[in-house]
């Protein structure tokens, strides 16, 4: 059963002219935005455990920041992290709630959803991406983040 507003119901909602104006329109939109993307998720066929796992990450992440997500900065992710490291989690724990929080601001500025523009006329801020090559975990085997010097190194 559906739980959010779709892009289309929640833009009645927030309008002014609607007469049923959100009382809370940042907590409606983020609502939306979560329920919207367990939905796109769902019609990839992803299991509900993933799903429900992705969504509590994000909404973990949201609560850290104390923003929402047209809020969030890359700044917001590095802190995280390093919250994290000071809780000593798993280089791959890690690196799998940074992937997902990178998954879900893709889905929120893909120009296929129209959370970019929501959030422009509701906010007069858009959500962007915040896991950026320079502020994410790499994995551990990757050759190309390897030194010339390490035995790991692979040459073409």
């Amino acid at each position: 059963m559906q739980h959010f507003l779709d892009a289309s119901n929640l833009r009645n909602v927030l309008s002014l002219d609607s007469g049923t104006a959100a009382l809370h329109p940042d907590e409606a939109v983020y609502e939306s935005m979560l329920g919207s993307w367990e939905q796109q998720q769902r019609s990839r066929s992803l299991a509900d455990a993933t799903i429900e796992s992705r969504t509590s990450t994000v909404r973990n992440f949201g609560e850290y920041a104390g923003a929402y997500p047209w809020q969030w900065q890359a700044s917001d992710l590095d802190e995280y992290t390093n919250s994290m490291r000071s809780k000593r989690l798993a280089h791959s724990t890690i690196r799998q709630r940074q992937g997902i929080l990178q998954i879900f601001c893709n889905y929120l500025i893909s120009p296929d959803y129209d959370w970019v523009e929501i959030c422009e006329s509701q906010f007069g801020n858009t959500p962007s991406q915040i896991c950026l090559p320079w502020n994410t975990t790499k994995h551990v085997s990757d050759p190309w983040h390897l030194s010339r010097h390490d035995s790991g190194w692979m040459q073409s």
